[in-house]
Parts: C-alpha cells; structure tokens; sequence
C-alpha cells in the first residue's frame, strides 16, 4: 500500500475518500471497560455548566471553518472553553465520532427526540457563555490517551515488537522530556497492557487533539515509524494512520 503518498495528499489538503469507520480485516481485541472511560485527569472544572447540554440529543445546522453549512445529529457531552471560543463537545452521530462544535457556528438547535426548535443557540447556552468552562489536561493524561492509540497501530498486525517498542520509547522521551527512565518504563508497561479497540482509538486520537495539537503531531509522526518499523507497512496498520491523519487535519480546521 501506498501509505506515504496517502498521507502526503492528506497534510496537503488535497481531496481524499472519507476513511471507513473501521478498517477492512481489523479486528481489535475487547478493551478493559477501565480503559474506556475518559481518565480522571480530564476534567470539567464547573461540570453545573455543562448539564444543559450532557447526554441531550440535539440537531444543529453546523456552519464550517470554509462557511459550509451541513445538518449534525449530536449527543451533546460537555462545553468547554479553549482560546477565548467556546465549544460544544459532543458524539456526532452522522460521523460515529467525537467532534467539538464552536458555539458561534451553530446557525440553529433542534431537539434531537421531538424536533422542537430550541431558539437561538446563545440563548441556550447563555449560563455557559457567562461562566465558561474550561477543560484541563495533564500532559500525562494526554500521553497516555496517545499511547492507546499508537497501541492500536502497533497491534494491528497481531504482534508488538521489539523495533516497535524501541519507537515507543523514544516518543515518550520526546513527549516527556523530564521525566525519569523509570517514569518511561512504567509508560512503557503501562502500554504493554493495552488492547485497544478501533473505537478507544477514535477517541484517544481526538482526546489528544483536543488536549495538545502539538502532541497530536508527534502522535501522528510516531504512528507512520510504528507501521514502519517491519520494513514492510501492514494494511491495517496503514488504515489506522491514515484515520489518524485525517482527525488531525480536520482538528486543525476547527469543525
């Protein structure tokens, strides 16, 4: 498979299929329900501002970063404040995917279970737009959700080996500059550990994202050495990057 051209047309912006949801053949073993669940470093620090919109089933009509305008069915989760915009992060339906939705592009706001129009977004959201939320991370945090995703690259042909444990180690090096050997062994059991399925890795990809974009870039980087480090890249393994390189670039255009 021709991976790097894929991804080379992908960074460009060039126009690419949208990825499957899940790679052909990829089978991803059953995650520790422990491993799901969002890490107790990711918070909410005001989680009151948030229930106007947690587990509600919406319809927007959702304007892009290019000015296009789509309609998104939506499970909202939690609003979040990052670089004075605030966001409505939440499950789009349409995409099986987390996604985080800026509160000025929402052009109108349905009910998702009786249609009823809600009325102006702002008015909705207007207790959160006076006491924004802002969403922390602690780089740890963030490391660890990259390291399950990079997991899922490294298990995609059946096996972690020791060229992929030797790359595994120098992005934690490179991600945590300070920390100490045994930090970075313990990283690396901690990564030994996992299993993770395709969906964990949607979610770890688009948590590191949201988390740290320069990260999320040494993620990427790291996931093309990892499909590499046989000499030869496995389908999946190519799939998977190629899915990850596409949440960047779509993280970078700010849905």
């Amino acid at each position: 498979m021709a991976v790097i051209p894929f991804i080379g047309r992908l960074t460009r912006g060039e126009y690419v299929p949208e990825p499957a949801m899940k790679p052909a053949g990829f089978k991803g073993p059953r995650l520790p329900e422990a491993d799901v669940i969002p890490h107790p470093d990711v918070a909410v620090t005001d989680a009151a501002a948030s229930e106007a919109v947690r587990q509600r089933a919406f319809v927007i009509q959702y304007r892009d970063h290019a000015g296009q305008t789509s309609e998104r069915r939506i499970v909202g989760l939690e609003l979040f404040e990052s670089e004075g915009a605030l966001y409505l992060r939440a499950r789009c339906l349409e995409r099986q995917a987390l996604r985080a939705f800026r509160i000025d592009r929402i052009e109108s706001i349905r009910s998702g279970v009786t249609g009823e129009d809600l009325g102006p977004p702002r008015d909705l959201f207007r207790d959160a737009l006076a006491h924004p939320v802002r969403r922390s991370q602690s780089k740890r945090a963030a490391v660890r959700y990259a390291l399950r995703a990079l997991m899922t690259v490294a298990r995609a042909d059946g096996e972690v080996s020791s060229p992929e444990l030797d790359v595994l180690e120098v992005f934690l090096e490179m991600a945590l500059p300070d920390a100490s050997a045994s930090d970075i062994a313990g990283l690396l059991d901690y990564a030994g550990g996992l299993a993770p399925s395709f969906e964990t890795f949607l979610h770890a990809v688009d948590e590191v994202c949201l988390a740290d974009p320069k990260l999320a870039e040494l993620m990427a980087g790291t996931a093309l050495t990892l499909a590499q480090a046989h000499g030869a890249v496995d389908a999946d393994e190519a799939d998977l990057v190629a899915d990850m390189t596409q949440i960047l670039k779509a993280h970078r255009a700010v849905v």
